[in-house]
């Protein structure tokens, strides 16, 4: 892989986390409207589990380019 195409990588990968985060932000000002209706659910991993991920992914890729 070049690397330009490891930048490449990397930007869609920041691109994917900016959008989960932008749909975790729409998701706690639903619940915060929806408060009053209990949810007994959580997610295996939440949108900062999967953010965290991404940011360990960027670094390795980073590390070894």
């Amino acid at each position: 892989m070049t690397n330009e195409q490891f930048e490449q990588l990397i930007q869609v990968l920041n691109e994917i986390k900016d959008e989960i985060n932008s749909l975790n932000d729409n998701v706690n000002i639903t619940n915060s409207a929806l408060s009053r209706i209990e949810n007994n659910t959580s997610p295996v991993y939440d949108a900062q589990d999967i953010c965290n991920k991404l940011d360990e992914v960027i670094t390795a890729i980073e590390i070894n380019s």
